[in-house]
């Protein structure tokens, strides 16, 4: 089956490449692909002087854009997909790639990643982060190092349906992972990343005494996860025994476990998170982002909203007065 999948390409010089190469893959024989380049901060610039000035730089950004848009489309990725092409001054650029996704009715967007630091990605935000958080069709994130991983599509679910998750989010993520497995030709392991009730109540604060666990909780609480992992397994037409449950918290086991088997992607269900929950904790999906090698594709769980308005703005403008 074919799919529309929006590309977001961006100013910097890159892996666009490797982005292609992902959207082609992905999109099957006859998909559909738009190219989008938002022209965000570079939209808003204004130099002093008459209008004309103004209207002939824009109209020169455009014309630049639209002609690195066209080059691309040509790649040799992209001969069997129809390629579409698109600039956009609607802004900021997160929002401007949303609402597009939203008009074409995407069911993919794909967008690279140079990687952020803890402080930058919390405090200020950027443009694959917001989209994380606001885009509501699954994000494709290609990272920069991630070429030529040979081995299997990781489905990381979550059977306990921990911090709140809904129950067939882990479904998405199950079929999503594998319809990508199969495209990509590549094996499907699903995991889950658990860790001991000892652990969890000797590291929670407390006012009180200690509370003793006795060591066969453990045992029963692992019998559950597989009982229930078994159980998603069955709903999303999968047979038992492809899961792993690897005891560790998530951001430290997923990634080493990606490391170890070389693998291709990772597929990730995420709940969006606002304010200062999201200023001080983040989420899990956040520190395993960062943490892996491979791409990552992210799930928005059956009837997210996603908090970006509908209606397109353009940017207020910036003005350089002249010398």
């Amino acid at each position: 089956m074919s799919q529309r999948i929006l590309v977001a390409i961006g100013n910097t010089l890159g892996q666009h490449r490797r982005v292609l190469q992902r959207a082609a893959a992905l999109a099957g024989e006859g998909g559909r692909i738009e190219l989008l380049h938002a022209l965000g901060d570079a939209g808003r610039l204004a130099l002093g002087g008459s209008g004309s000035t103004l209207q002939g730089l824009q109209r020169s950004l455009k014309s630049s854009a639209l002609r690195r848009l066209r080059h691309l489309a040509a790649a040799p990725a992209l001969r069997s997909q129809r390629v579409s092409c698109r600039i956009t001054e609607d802004y900021p650029v997160h929002e401007a790639i949303v609402r597009r996704a939203r008009h074409i009715g995407a069911d993919l967007v794909v967008v690279d990643s140079h990687g952020h630091t803890r402080a930058g990605r919390w405090l200020f935000g950027s443009v694959d982060w917001e989209l994380v958080r606001t885009c509501p069709c699954p994000l494709l994130i290609v990272k920069p190092r991630a070429s030529r991983q040979r081995g299997p599509v990781l489905a990381a679910i979550d059977p306990n349906h921990a911090a709140a998750k809904p129950v067939a989010l882990d479904r998405q993520i199950l079929r999503a992972a594998h319809d990508i497995s199969v495209r990509l030709k590549r094996p499907l392991r699903a995991v889950h990343a658990w860790q001991p009730l000892t652990y969890l109540y000797a590291s929670a604060p407390t006012e009180t005494a200690p509370v003793w666990i006795p060591p066969e909780s453990d045992a029963q609480y692992e019998q559950t996860l597989r009982r229930l992992g078994d159980a998603e397994l069955r709903r999303a037409d999968l047979a038992s025994g492809q899961i792993e449950y690897l005891i560790g918290a998530p951001e430290e086991v997923l990634p080493e476990l990606a490391r170890q088997s070389h693998a291709e992607l990772i597929v990730m269900g995420a709940i969006s998170r606002t304010g200062l929950e999201r200023l001080m904790l983040g989420s899990t999906a956040q520190r395993v982002m960062d943490r892996v090698p491979c791409d990552v594709l992210v799930i928005k769980p059956r009837g997210f909203r996603s908090p970006i308005s509908r209606a397109g703005r353009l940017a207020p403008p910036i003005v350089v007065p002249q010398p």
